[in-house]
């Protein structure tokens, strides 16, 4: 369960550094504008360029957050689980000794 969820964590790393590459290149895009072109056209633009972005972030977000409600209900049912497994003692009939049988423990 633990490879799991690592690997969940992994993939939404590797997400959000696709994200940062995104972001670092329209950053260069408006720096190669402003250089050449009037306020104007570079607002005009850097508008563009930042609709586009959006088009290629936000199916990229919907993925994390995706992820993220997965990677929260893996921990929920983890932690499930171990409450239920913390709950039971085993219990070792008298007179048998290769058989185990699980009781629920009673507060």
């Amino acid at each position: 369960m633990q490879n799991l969820s690592t690997s969940h964590l992994s993939h939404i790393i590797q997400i959000y550094k696709k994200i940062n590459d995104i972001k670092e290149g329209c950053i260069q895009i408006l720096a190669t504008f402003a250089k050449d072109q009037s306020p104007a056209v570079v607002l005009r633009k850097s508008s563009r360029s930042r609709i586009k972005m959006e088009r290629k972030i936000n199916p990229l977000m919907k993925v994390v957050e995706e992820r993220d409600h997965e990677i929260a209900a893996l921990r929920k049912k983890m932690q499930t689980r171990e409450i239920a497994e913390s709950s039971q003692i085993p219990v070792v009939k008298a007179g048998d000794n290769r058989k185990n049988v699980v009781q629920e423990n009673q507060p």
